[in-house]
């Protein structure tokens, strides 16, 4: 199965369960009903403050 970023505008049947046993959506690789949604449009955002002794910020994501 191959899906676009987890944070972008696509793939409504791994955000959405109403739409995840759609039969448009089966032909692509969905056969079973999600539990949980695989996806989502919600940033993770961690907070942390910074100390004198901190000489370095690095900023990672895992996607594009």
């Amino acid at each position: 199965m191959y899906y676009q970023v987890s944070r972008s505008i696509g793939d409504i049947y791994l955000k959405k369960p109403e739409y995840n046993m759609d039969r448009i959506f089966r032909k692509i690789g969905l056969v079973i009903a999600l539990k949980r949604l695989a996806l989502t449009t919600e940033p993770q955002i961690h907070v942390r403050e910074l100390k004198p002794i901190d000489h370095f910020l690095i900023f990672a994501y895992d996607g594009l």
